[in-house]
């Protein structure tokens, strides 16, 4: 009941509520101190109708606790005490002391719950007992962090084998040796050599130039004199 963060705020308000204030308890001992006899639950209860009636009960567990009232049956009576009022609010000091370590293990609980650290070393850094290891590779925050570095690496595989799909084939040469080309400026020439970055031109001049694919042009009249026979 404490994965949820409303679930915490429902405790938090359980704690926060659950001890009655300094005014309370001093208006409880008022009450008592009334009348000489002892008093019933039912008729002190009447007696602070704006306290709610857990909150009651609790504050008189806190002074029987600290032994300002005797209790017997359903008769409550207060001892007489001359610094009962000082000794009740010290009572409801130590019990605001307890609601502030309550807090604290509910703190503790949420993070234990949350958490994805390894549950077995949490539990021991708690008691100041820290082990000399990370991951039991047992409780259940183990578990899925391996399940996740499973997930992690089947994705990362899973990119690869889609980059290695979309990556398109490397196409052949635009041009072939023999091929009769033009380029601006130069003129008309044979394919001496192709690769996907350049094409090597020799020229009737016997020159050979070296073209980016782009800048070359196939002509449509093609002819099958070898290059080195036209150069001749």
């Amino acid at each position: 009941m404490i994965h949820e963060e409303k679930d915490k705020r429902i405790q938090q308000f359980f704690l926060i509520n659950r001890y009655p204030s300094e005014a309370m308890v001093a208006q409880i001992v008022d009450a008592l101190s009334a009348g000489s006899a002892a008093i019933t639950f039912e008729s002190l209860r009447a007696a602070v109708p704006d306290i709610p009636v857990r909150k009651l009960q609790v504050a008189l567990k806190m002074l029987d606790d600290a032994k300002l009232i005797k209790r017997k049956g359903s008769a409550i009576t207060l001892l007489a005490d001359a610094d009962i009022q000082a000794r009740a609010a010290e009572a409801v000091r130590q019990y605001e002391l307890r609601a502030e370590r309550d807090r604290e293990i509910l703190g503790a609980m949420v993070a234990y719950a949350r958490s994805g650290q390894c549950r077995w070393r949490m539990l021991l850094d708690y008691f100041d007992d820290s082990p000399t290891w990370e991951h039991c590779d047992h409780c259940d925050s183990c578990e899925l962090a391996k399940e996740a570095e499973a997930l992690a690496e089947q994705m990362e595989q899973h990119a690869v084998i889609q980059t290695e799909a979309d990556t398109p084939a490397p196409t052949a040469p635009a041009f072939r040796p023999g091929d009769r080309v033009g380029v601006r400026r130069y003129g008309a020439g044979l394919v001496e050599a192709v690769t996907r970055e350049r094409v090597d031109i020799r020229f009737p001049d016997g020159s050979l130039r070296r073209f980016l694919p782009n800048y070359v042009r196939r002509l449509q009249h093609q002819r099958t004199t070898p290059p080195e026979k036209q150069a001749a």
